[in-house]
C-alpha cells in the first residue's frame, strides 16, 4: 500500500509520472491517455480491497530523509514490478540521480538478470559519468 489518499491516486491516474507514461507507451505502442475517475469511485475500489484505512499508522517509524549534495554523488537504482500490461508481465529497471531527481534510466524487461543490470549501469556511466555511490535495496 502506498498510503496515498484518493486525490493523489486520482491525479496519478489522470497524469502518471513521466517514466510510467513512457513505459506504458513503449509496451502498448500508442499514446497513453490518462484515466479520469471520481474520488468516490476510487474510494469504492479501495473499500472493496480493504485499502481505505488511515495512511497514518500508529507507531510509525521516523524516517531520516536525505538528499545528495551534488549531481552524481548518489544514484538510486530500483526494480519495480511485475506490471501486468496486456496480459504480459514486465519489470522496470530505474536509475535516478538523488540530487536532481533526474531519471538516468527507465527500461522495461520481461525478466531482469545480473547481466541486464550491469549493461544498464555501464550505459548510464557512459552517458552521465560515474557516481560516487549507488543506493539499492535488497
Amino acid at each position: 500500500s502506498f498510503n496515498w489518499g484518493t486525490q493523489r491516486i486520482k491525479v496519478s491516474l489522470e497524469s502518471p509520472a513521466p517514466y510510467i507514461k513512457f513505459l506504458l507507451e513503449e509496451v502498448l505502442g500508442k499514446v497513453w491517455r490518462g484515466r479520469v475517475l471520481s474520488r468516490q469511485s476510487i474510494n469504492e475500489v479501495l473499500k472493496k480491497h480493504n485499502r481505505n484505512g488511515s495512511p497514518y499508522r500508529k507507531n510509525r517509524r521516523d524516517w531520516n530523509f536525505f538528499r545528495a549534495d551534488f549531481p552524481n554523488d548518489l544514484w538510486q537504482m530500483d526494480i519495480k514490478g511485475p506490471f501486468r500490461i496486456e496480459n504480459q508481465s514486465y519489470y522496470a529497471l530505474i536509475v535516478i540521480d538523488d540530487h536532481s531527481r533526474y531519471t538516468i534510466n527507465c527500461s522495461l524487461h520481461r525478466s531482469i538478470k545480473t547481466s541486464d543490470i550491469t549493461s544498464v549501469l555501464s550505459e548510464c556511466i557512459k552517458r552521465c559519468g560515474k557516481p560516487s555511490k549507488i543506493l539499492v535495496d535488497k
